[in-house]
């Protein structure tokens, strides 16, 4: 039914697939609330359409879970095949898995496919090598910011892949430069208070894959109509620049937002299925109550809700004990001095 990416000789075909393969996937997860948890470069197959286009498919959902399963685990688990697993992945990162780990293992297998076929296997390995300290630091250092990712686009990709540089850029921009979690380099606030944007980012989640989702629509549908020089252009209000992405200086984060922001998804051509209510928002609704009702248990609030009785306080009208009688105590020693 379908025919590997490495049996494809045309570049652009290759992308368009890997793009398909994630709009596939963003339905799925839509009607099911299902993460794939291993987009990697033997499941996504290429189909061909019968006008001549190439639609993708993506395959092998044996690592697959529910999101609201994800969201219970304590410490996830290393899932996927390197080196397209997401950096929280590769880390060990103790924090809920999202769409945000396949999307960003959609771009690592972008990188990997557009490498120059001498660097590739340097790339690869670069891509999954974790440090002694446990952190990957070849991808904090690729994703902090676009300048990095340029630097490391230079070494190791090979310009004639200009759709997948497209993509990849365009990916990078939704997926990285949100401006409550952009980059990937952890930054010190106010307080010595250390944050790591990777962890911070699943608070945005619904928002960064609805962006992401967007990208690859956008990049699907001019790719198709052959105009490829301005790919989607996100709103400057909801990024923050290159510049400021990853510069590691002290900034305030924002709150995250009220309600999650969903955005329209037209349904794959592979995967004709109703689309069901959006199990993305439900998921997100029911994280907020879960950390309300963790606040509202926490220890700080229980100690404000204690009353005196609790702390040993005694209240206003309380009478102390009457005084032991010393007459009482008097007769009793003489008592005993008489009996001796």
């Amino acid at each position: 039914m379908g025919v590997p990416l490495h049996e494809l000789r045309d570049e652009k075909e290759v992308v368009a697939a890997v793009a398909g393969a994630m709009v596939a996937y963003a339905t799925i997860f839509r009607c099911t609330g299902i993460l794939h948890r291993d987009i990697s470069l033997g499941n996504v197959l290429a189909v061909r359409q019968p006008d001549g286009s190439v639609h993708g498919m993506l395959i092998d959902f044996d690592h697959s879970a529910l999101l609201d399963e994800e969201r219970n685990v304590k410490k996830p688990g290393h899932v996927g095949t390197l080196p397209c697993m997401s950096t929280a992945n590769l880390e060990g990162l103790d924090v809920s898995r999202t769409t945000l780990d396949d999307w960003e293992a959609a771009l690592a297998l972008l990188l990997c496919l557009a490498a120059r076929p001498s660097r590739r296997d340097e790339l690869c390995a670069r891509l999954a090598s974790v440090g002694s300290n446990g952190v990957a630091e070849f991808r904090r250092e690729m994703f902090a910011s676009r300048k990095s990712l340029e630097v490391t686009i230079t070494d190791f990709i090979d310009p004639d892949c200009v759709h997948a540089l497209r993509l990849i850029r365009a990916l990078y921009v939704a997926l990285f430069t949100h401006p409550s979690c952009a980059g990937t380099a952890r930054r010190m606030l106010r307080g010595n208070r250390l944050v790591d944007p990777i962890v911070r980012r699943v608070q945005f989640a619904p928002e960064v894959h609805g962006r992401c989702l967007a990208v690859i629509t956008g990049f699907l549908a001019q790719s198709r109509s052959g105009s490829l020089e301005s790919l989607m252009a996100l709103p400057k209000s909801t990024f923050v620049s290159f510049s400021s992405a990853g510069s590691g200086s002290t900034a305030t984060l924002q709150p995250p937002p009220m309600a999650p922001v969903v955005c329209p998804l037209p349904v794959h051509p592979l995967l004709p299925v109703p689309l069901l209510p959006d199990l993305c928002g439900l998921g997100a609704l029911r994280m907020k109550r879960k950390a309300h009702e963790n606040v509202e248990a926490s220890p700080r609030v229980k100690r404000r809700k204690m009353t005196h009785d609790d702390v040993g306080f005694a209240p206003a009208n309380f009478a102390p004990p009457p005084a032991p009688d010393a007459s009482a105590e008097d007769s009793s020693t003489v008592v005993g001095d008489t009996h001796s």
